[in-house]
């Protein structure tokens, strides 16, 4: 990575013609360094702000230090000291004004994709907490949530983070419709990173911007039931890993945030499962399908199945053989969608995908044979 930025002597220039502002934004995508060239027309820039439909406003800041609110590692305040952003109309690469162009503008276009692949039904703009966005710039990206970004200095921006993050939003809103995934469990967090890998046509997540142990790649196999690899534990022995020196030092953020993670989890750390690793079991068995249908066919069958969950779930005597004694939750299991898959294939498609669907969920480890015949 260090030899990619030693390489890139380049800026990000706003282009005049034809009446449009075109500004392009570099960005990295499996190891390499890629460029799209962004219409400015989609947002009202002045001096030091951007703003659109989906954004009020934004502020950009270096991190000071964080804090705990409650002493909660999951309720992070950041601190920060203002940063005075420069004209927009010449935006170097790494500059303060890269990091907030790139945010603007990648978090709306994803609000867009969901926008249009759940049929309006989405409303982000009722989400008034999240149209203020604070961009920083510290040492702490792991802290990264929908209305705080936070890139370490000289980090080029990967899309797959704002596509993470806009996801939450966006299967928040799901729960709002009243989708019964009660929260982040590995199935909602799956579906929703299998949009995070489609919009960003790439299985790769967090590149560039997590540390590389921590970076998820569903192209990879990822068995059910879920092994210990899924479980806190093993998240909590990577963070370890990835920051050896700045644990030494307490005063650190990651030190600080780690130590209270340990006080919080410790002894239950076998136990809890880390949703976004173990979210990779449904990610990855979509991505193999989406691999063979395409992007379009397979966001269609996917977005259009969690619409109708909640009715396959209402089915589930109907279908699902449990084993005895098996506790069955009122909320989204992975029969559900298996089941609400091939439902939707079969509605959507005549059914030609079922065996391919079957296939995937059962390399995966899914015990599909509990599912009976559609």
């Amino acid at each position: 990575m260090k030899e990619i930025k030693s390489l890139l002597i380049v800026g990000i220039f706003l282009l005049y013609g034809c009446n449009k502002h075109i500004i392009q934004v570099q960005y990295i995508k499996e190891g390499k360094i890629q460029t799209e060239r962004i219409p400015w027309k989609d947002f009202m820039v002045n001096q030091s702000s951007l703003r659109n439909h989906y954004i009020d406003s934004m502020s950009i800041g270096l991190l000071d230090s964080i804090s705990f609110e409650n002493n909660k590692p999951d309720n992070t305040v950041t601190h920060c000291s203002p940063i005075k952003l420069n004209s927009f109309r010449q935006v170097k690469v790494f500059s303060p004004e890269y990091y907030e162009v790139g945010t603007a503008y990648y978090t709306s276009h994803c609000i867009d994709y969901y926008i249009k692949l759940f049929h309006g039904k989405l409303n982000f703009n009722s989400q008034r907490e999240y149209k203020s966005i604070k961009v920083i710039l510290g040492d702490i990206p792991l802290l990264t949530s929908p209305n705080e970004f936070i890139f370490e200095k000289q980090s080029f921006l990967s899309p797959s983070i704002f596509y993470h993050e806009v996801g939450h939003r966006a299967f928040w809103l799901l729960d709002d419709l009243g989708i019964k995934f009660h929260g982040n469990t590995y199935v909602s967090i799956g579906l929703l990173e299998y949009f995070t890998t489609s919009l960003n046509d790439s299985p790769i997540i967090g590149e560039a911007i997590l540390p590389s142990k921590l970076i998820r790649n569903a192209s990879l196999l990822y068995k059910y039931p879920l092994p210990d690899s899924m479980y806190l534990k093993y998240l909590f022995s990577v963070i370890k890993s990835s920051f050896q020196n700045e644990l030494q030092d307490s005063s650190k953020n990651i030190s600080r945030y780690y130590n209270l993670c340990m006080k919080t989890y410790g002894p239950r750390q076998n136990e809890i499962i880390d949703n976004h690793r173990g979210a990779l079991v449904v990610t990855s068995t979509l991505w193999r399908i989406r691999e063979k249908l395409g992007q379009k066919k397979t966001d269609r069958l996917v977005a259009e199945t969690i619409l109708d969950l909640n009715n396959y779930m209402s089915q589930h005597a109907n279908f699902y053989i449990s084993d005895k004694n098996e506790k069955i939750e009122d909320k989204i299991s992975w029969y559900d969608l298996y089941y609400g898959l091939l439902k939707k294939d079969k509605e959507l498609f005549k059914g030609i995908h079922s065996d391919l669907i079957k296939l995937e969920f059962k390399r995966t480890g899914f015990p599909v044979e509990k599912v009976k015949n559609i």
